[in-house]
C-alpha cells in the first residue's frame, strides 16, 4: 500500500512539473480533490438532513 502512495505522489509530482503548477497551485488541487472525494462518499451514504443540503450544494 505504501509503494502505491509513493507511486502515486511520484505522478502527482510529475504532472505538476509539466503543467508548472506553483506549490501553492499544488496545494489548491490537492484540497479540491480531497473535496470532492468526500463529497461522493458522502452522496453514497444513506439520506440524511446534512447529505440533502450536501446535495443541494452541489446541484446548480
Amino acid at each position: 500500500m505504501e509503494a502505491e502512495r509513493k507511486a502515486q505522489r511520484e505522478l502527482d509530482e510529475a504532472v505538476y512539473d509539466i503543467l508548472g503548477l506553483t506549490k501553492e497551485e499544488r496545494r489548491q488541487v490537492e484540497e479540491g480533490l480531497k473535496e470532492l472525494q468526500e463529497l461522493r462518499r458522502a452522496r453514497t451514504k444513506p439520506s440524511t438532513a446534512s447529505n440533502v443540503k450536501l446535495n443541494a450544494k452541489i446541484r446548480f
